[in-house]
């Protein structure tokens, strides 16, 4: 990530409309910045509170859930059942297991697991539900899009999204080859007017990086150096000075400049108007750049951690978070004990199964 841009700025004078964008823009990548600290720093507090407080209700709950199927793939060996009572407990068995691949976390060995149960007792494969799944969803996709996308091969939805954004884009820009551009065939006096304001701009920010680049080398000449230590401190960080330059990185320099306080209060005021619209061209890219950051950090937490649905995600506020996922998995165990306790036998695993038909039918009867 770039290093942020800061600029200083007097009231001694009223700002422009530019300087006061450029100046909101700071504001809003200083948030940003404090956002990505943020969530560097209290990540790993939570991954470690987590790891001792909510994974423990975690693993008991799939344990418990492994020991209920493997209680009724027991009575279903062992006891003797009618057909309807067998179709019954194999489908609360194989469903029980794709609930538990699709929502928990599993380890490589566990999924096997949880999929040769799956399997067992599932009238056909997770795999090959899992692609009539996604080829259902392909198809509907592409009615939607008018696009043709039989030729791809996904791994799962947030695979065909990935390659539906490349399809989208390839035809855009097939499309735009395409089109007539009467544009290109005229030029306006305000197109010209702003082509010349864009290489005016760039030209103006050339300018920019070249005497930024010589103040910071004058400055941190080793011949200005007051011992071996200090000469020391000015190569590396001319160093740092050179890398930006060469990769033509403004935004870099001017940190630099900050940083040993060549940029004095009224360098707002004093910027071109060129120069201003380069800086806010800048912190635009800075923002976008930024927002992917958070964006990254925040997929991270729910990919690791799991997130309530429309949850807020504020790295400064996780506890609340920390407290309903162990909330949740202490009920989720809870819930599986209970059902473990039901099926201790197969008499009373036929009361159980006799129970939930009488609810289904109170259900259709009154459309809960």
């Amino acid at each position: 990530m770039k290093q942020a841009l800061q600029i200083s700025a007097t009231n001694a004078q009223a700002l422009s409309p530019l300087q006061k964008q450029l100046k909101k823009l700071q504001e809003q990548n200083h948030k940003a910045r404090e956002a990505v600290q943020a969530w560097d720093r209290e990540l790993p507090l939570y991954a470690e509170a987590f790891a001792q407080t909510v994974q423990p209700q975690r693993l008991r709950c799939e344990q418990l859930l492994r020991d209920f199927a493997s209680q009724l793939a027991l009575w279903l060996q062992t006891a003797k059942w009618g057909r309807v009572q067998r179709e019954e407990l194999r489908e609360i068995v194989s469903t029980m297991a794709q609930d538990v691949l699709d929502e928990h976390q599993l380890d490589e060995a566990d999924f096997m697991h949880w999929k040769a149960v799956h399997d067992a007792h599932a009238d056909l494969d997770y795999d090959d539900q899992r692609d009539d799944e996604l080829n259902f969803l392909k198809s509907l996709v592409a009615e939607q899009v008018g696009l043709n996308l039989d030729d791809l091969q996904l791994a799962d939805e947030a695979d065909l999204m990935e390659q539906l954004r490349a399809k989208l884009q390839e035809a855009q820009a097939a499309q735009a080859q395409q089109a007539p551009n009467p544009a290109a065939k005229r030029s306006t006096a305000a197109q010209r007017r702003k082509q010349a304001e864009q290489e005016a701009a760039a030209q103006a920010a050339k300018q920019s990086l070249r005497e930024v680049y010589r103040k910071l080398a004058s400055q941190l000449h080793p011949d200005r150096a007051s011992d071996s230590f200090d000469a020391a401190q000015r190569t590396a960080q001319m160093a740092h000075v050179n890398a930006a330059y060469e990769q033509q990185d403004l935004l870099a320099l001017l940190n630099l400049q900050l940083e040993l306080e060549q940029i004095d209060p009224d360098h707002l005021l004093r910027a071109s108007e060129a120069q201003l619209r380069h800086m806010t061209g800048v912190l635009k890219e800075q923002q976008v750049e930024l927002r992917l950051e958070i964006e990254q950090r925040e997929r991270a937490f729910v990919e690791g951690f799991g997130a309530p649905v429309g949850a807020r995600l504020d790295p400064t506020r996780l506890g609340p978070l920390l407290h309903s996922a162990l909330s949740h998995w202490q009920a989720q165990a809870h819930q599986a004990e209970m059902q473990l306790r039901v099926v201790e036998s197969p008499d009373s695993t036929r009361q159980w199964l006799k129970a939930l038909r009488e609810e289904a039918k109170l259900q259709r009867r009154w459309g809960w």
